[in-house]
This record gives C-alpha cells, sequence and structure tokens, in this order.
C-alpha cells in the first residue's frame, strides 16, 4: 500500500512540474548522510578542492610561458590548449554546485573544446611548416602518397592539405551554431519536455559527427606528418588532449546510460540529479586536476626560456621566432586576439570555393635562391642527399589515401 501510495505521489509531482514548467523535487532533493552532510555537499567540497589545484597548476603553466613569450605563433595556441582542463573543471565544478543548471553550462565548455581543437591543429601547422608566405608552396611540392609510401600523383598535396584544413575549421562554426541552437532551447523549453529531450539528442549526435571529422583530419595530419613532427612531442600532446575531451565524453555518456537503464537508481541520500550530473562532474574535477600534472610535461615552457646571449633554443624554428621575450602584457594580448581564428575561417571558405570550382590554387613560390635547407627527420633523406621541405622530393612522409 505504501508502494502504490508512493508511485501515486511521485506521478502528481511530476504532473504538477510538467504544468508549471518546473523541475520536481524529488529529482534534485535528499536527505543527509550519517555525517550530516547530504552527499551533494561532500562531493562538492571534494570537487572545490581537486578544481582549485587544478586552476592552480594550469595558471603556473599559463604564466610561465608568458613570461618566455619567445614564439608568438607556437606558444598562443599551446596556451590556449593548457586553459582546456581548467575550464572543464570551472564548469564541472559549478555543475555540481548547480546541477539543475548543467544544461546551461554544458555548452560553453563544448563551444571552447572546439577552439582549443584548433589551435592544436594551428600548431602543428606552425611546426611543419612556419612560413606562412610560403606554406602553400610547401604543401604544393609535397609528393602524394598511398598508405603503402608510393608516389599517388605528381600534382603534390595542396588540395590534400586544404581538405584536412576544411574539415578541421568546420568544428568552431558548426559548434557554434549548435551551441547556440542548444541554449535557445534550454531557456525556451520546459526541463521536462519532450522537445527540450529531443533537442538534446539531436544536437549531440550532430556535435559527434563533426567533432569525429575534425578529430580524424587532425589524425590524418599527423600521421603524415610525424616526422616532422617528432621532434616537437607533438604525439604526447595530441594524447593529453584526446583523453581530456574522450574520457569526459565517454564517462557522460555512461552514467547517462546507466540512469536511463536503472541500472543507477536514486536513493533516499542520493538524488537523480547527484546520479546523472553531480557524480560524473566530481569524477571529472578530479580528473582534469591529474591531467593538468600531465599538461606540465605535455606542454612545457623550457623549450621557449632564453637566457641572456643564449641562442634560441632548439623548439624555435624559421620564420617565427623572436629574438626577444614580449612584455607580459602583450603576451596576454597576443593569445586573447583570435584574429587567427576568423583568418583561418576566411581562408577555408576560400578553400571551399576553389574546391567547389576545380580552379586553380595561386600559389606564391618562393626564389630558388631563398630556399633554406632543412634537415628531415627521416634517416631515408639522408641517404637521398634531400635537401629541406621546399626540395624536389626533401621528405618522405606517410600520407593516407
Amino acid at each position: 500500500m505504501a508502494t502504490a501510495g508512493t508511485k501515486a505521489s511521485l506521478a502528481q509531482e511530476l504532473k504538477k512540474a510538467m504544468e508549471d514548467c518546473g523541475v520536481p523535487a524529488i529529482i534534485y532533493q535528499a536527505e543527509p548522510l550519517s555525517t550530516g552532510f547530504t552527499y551533494h555537499d561532500t562531493i562538492l567540497t571534494i570537487s572545490g578542492v581537486f578544481s582549485l589545484l587544478c586552476c592552480i597548476t594550469s595558471t603556473g603553466l599559463i604564466i610561465a610561458h608568458l613570461i618566455n613569450f619567445t614564439n608568438p605563433r607556437e606558444q598562443r595556441q599551446i596556451i590556449r590548449i593548457i586553459f582546456v582542463p581548467m575550464l572543464f573543471v570551472i564548469y564541472n565544478f559549478f555543475s555540481v554546485w548547480f546541477n539543475r543548471a548543467a544544461g546551461y553550462l554544458e555548452p560553453v565548455s563544448l563551444l571552447y573544446e572546439a577552439l582549443a581543437l584548433v589551435a592544436l591543429f594551428h600548431l602543428y601547422v606552425e611546426y611543419v611548416s612556419p612560413n606562412k608566405t610560403y606554406r602553400e608552396q610547401y604543401y604544393d611540392d609535397l609528393e602524394r602518397q598511398t598508405r603503402s609510401g608510393k608516389a599517388k600523383h605528381g600534382k603534390g598535396s595542396l588540395r590534400w592539405f586544404h581538405i584536412i584544413w576544411i574539415c578541421v575549421f568546420q568544428l568552431p562554426l558548426t559548434r557554434t551554431i549548435t551551441f547556440t541552437i542548444g541554449e535557445a532551447m534550454q531557456a525556451t523549453q520546459c526541463p521536462l519536455s519532450k522537445t527540450l529531450k529531443n533537442a538534446h539528442v539531436a544536437i549531440s549526435v550532430t556535435e559527434s559527427v563533426f567533432i569525429i571529422i575534425a578529430i580524424t583530419a587532425l589524425l590524418v595530419f599527423y600521421r603524415r606528418m610525424r616526422n616532422h613532427l617528432k621532434q616537437h612531442h607533438a604525439l604526447s600532446k595530441l594524447v593529453a588532449y584526446k583523453l581530456v575531451v574522450f574520457i569526459s565524453l565517454i564517462q557522460n555518456s555512461i552514467f547517462a546510460g546507466l540512469a536511463a537503464g536503472m541500472i543507477l537508481k536514486p536513493t533516499r541520500t542520493v538524488s537523480y540529479l547527484d546520479i546523472t550530473v553531480a557524480t560524473p562532474a566530481f569524477m571529472t574535477c578530479v580528473e582534469m586536476c591529474i591531467f593538468s600534472f600531465i599538461f606540465v610535461w605535455s606542454f612545457t615552457a623550457k623549450p621557449y626560456k632564453v637566457t641572456a646571449g643564449a641562442a634560441l633554443p632548439a623548439e624555435h624554428t624559421p620564420g617565427c621566432a623572436n629574438i626577444h621575450r614580449l612584455g607580459l602584457r602583450e603576451a596576454v594580448f597576443d593569445v586573447l586576439n583570435f584574429w587567427d581564428l576568423i583568418e583561418g575561417s576566411f581562408f577555408m571558405c576560400k578553400a571551399v570555393k576553389h574546391l567547389a570550382q576545380g580552379s586553380k590554387w595561386h600559389v606564391v613560390r618562393k626564389p630558388s635562391q631563398e630556399v633554406e635547407s632543412v634537415k628531415s627527420d627521416d634517416p631515408a633523406d639522408e641517404e637521398r642527399g634531400a635537401g629541406g621541405p621546399f626540395a624536389e622530393g626533401g621528405e618522405k612522409v606517410l600520407g593516407l589515401s
């Protein structure tokens, strides 16, 4: 009889919440534990500790780059990537604290996730071809290869580079669109409405498709150019960033599935939102704290430190390194200047237009007497006596069809 009464009370409360366009108290309320604190208060306190530690670690690494800001093109991208764990931990801490507002907070972190992935791609491009003026020539002269390493055709790899660029740079645009739609739906629809639920599913599926395209393109670019990226420890940077994104994504999906399948059920002391929102957010706070320490190693500022009278570090590449450090204020402004993202988006549109029309891309070519000799990382190149990235057959890279 008690069970029937409880079910009737639950149904009545849900019906009232639907009518009032609100959230029923049974979803977020729970009784205190034996300690006198609720489960929610306990994980909120622990989350706060790990969040603070993560922010301190990430801020310290960012400051280390800012006070040794000797290579703006690379370091501005690195700092933007370092900010990812800190942004994720802030979002998840507030998701634990205000779990009913998590729907408004999540799209913000997902939007920055797209910007960080573009920053990682930008960093790779700077490592491989730092001379922006003749970048198209580099890829136009780059031999197009099959998976087995055989020459595919004699047209170069410029079209391949444009396709990679488009696949990566579409992410900020598509993520901005889904962000706007998601926030609008969250603000105009009732929390328990089917329309909002279906919209979340559609947005999640759409975002997953576009981010898979971007990440796949980044992996293809890394695989082909890995001989030139190896000296910059690009793999550790890629793995660190990928783990941050995928662990958070998989974890939230698992908890949502377990709750939907009633495998994890609310109890007297643990509410439904504690299970579906607060607990995975709490776990992410702990994980982001761990990743902030991993980032200290993966995105270290040591290669950019220059002492008085010393030569530029090996990390500096011709055409983009500064002889002196920028001041702290100038460095901060440089990082916050997202013109390179806007410029990259315009380049994407231009590349799409040329690919659609099938027109010839105008390549600014470097005079032969100014071609610099850059040593290749591939021993096979040394055997052939290859000169550098602008020399005919000057590098051997593994490409994908």
